[in-house]
């Protein structure tokens, strides 16, 4: 029975998929639709589809390697969740802040792309970790929980926070701030 490598790649109108045999060193190809509502719904009857196309069996296969182009898709059009952003105080604007690099280093005229987050949209918190690792100020959950902080969450499809103490924060939108 050939072992089979099965690649996927999710994109936002086709997922495709490419299958190696390594017995025959053969590499066929095939493409389905992209399910719109859940990407994740077209991969496995699509597989099924390009299986039988090509006369491979789903127990053929021994290696799975699943990517996807959709975050850059969203990136690319800012067609993602709204979002917002509570950050180390101190660097919310950090998003926009140029490194002297451009897209094309002749045009003096390029603008820089939007930030992905607008500003109004980012919230500075008081916590502050030193550049060895020490807690200076620890995380405040009720300072994340303010009144500022709570309209950045409620005006959001998702809210994260980013900072340098590597905390990850669940930000209810009825309820306190927890850690996770």
């Amino acid at each position: 029975m050939p072992q089979l490598s099965l690649g996927i790649d999710v994109g936002g109108t086709f997922t495709a998929f490419a299958i190696l045999d390594p017995e025959t060193e053969t590499f066929s190809v095939g493409k389905s639709l992209t399910t719109a509502k859940n990407p994740s719904t077209g991969v496995v009857p699509g597989s099924l589809q390009v299986f039988g196309r090509l006369g491979f069996s789903a127990k053929e296969v021994a290696q799975v390697i699943q990517g996807t182009t959709m975050v850059a898709n969203f990136l690319l059009e800012r067609s993602g969740a709204k979002v917002g952003l509570i950050t180390t105080k101190g660097l919310r604007d950090s998003l926009e802040m140029g490194t002297e690099q451009r897209y094309d280093m002749y045009d003096l005229s390029a603008r820089p792309a939007e930030p992905l987050v607008p500003r109004y949209l980012r919230h500075g918190i008081s916590e502050r970790v030193s550049w060895e690792g020490e807690v200076l100020r620890p995380l405040d959950l009720e300072e994340v929980g303010s009144k500022n902080c709570q309209v950045v969450v409620a005006t959001c499809d998702d809210t994260r926070y980013s900072g340098i103490t590597g905390h990850t924060i669940r930000v209810p939108l009825d309820g306190k701030p927890s850690l996770i």
